[in-house]
């Protein structure tokens, strides 16, 4: 719907969640067998698909209500924007609680955002970003 409305012909785009869902579950699964901690992501990979699931849910009638009401895609745009964000806050808190309490240091809990978290969404933002405008 995003690609009709705003007319884009990058379809290549569709990709980009799919894309950085495996980025994130791929790093985690690396970043454990690399320091012997595998067990102590367990709860950050649930907590990764179980959000994503989530998410998927909120979004189907999200998408429905979108194509019956083409008129409001303004608001769809942002709507669904505020759902992605406030679920991937809810999964950075609820996962910086996972590492506290598996005794994680607090530097690898900021490498961690740093790295995997923030610097993604930078990436998908500026390539998407750029697609976009022109």
């Amino acid at each position: 719907m995003i690609e009709v409305y705003y007319g884009l012909e990058f379809y290549w785009l569709l990709l980009v969640p799919i894309a950085y869902y495996f980025f994130q579950a791929l790093s985690l699964y690396i970043v454990g067998k690399l320091g012997d901690g595998i067990r102590k992501l367990t709860d950050h990979f649930l907590l990764l698909n179980f959000t994503y699931h989530i998410i998927g849910l909120l979004l189907i009638p999200l998408l429905l209500m979108w194509l019956l009401n083409p008129e409001y895609s303004n608001l769809f745009v942002y709507v669904i924007g505020i759902v992605f964000t406030f679920f991937w806050l809810v999964r950075i808190l609820r996962g910086i609680f996972f590492a506290v309490r598996n005794k994680v240091l607090w530097y690898y809990i900021i490498l961690y955002l740093c790295s995997l978290e923030i610097w993604p969404l930078l990436a998908v933002y500026s390539l998407v970003g750029t697609n976009i405008k022109g």
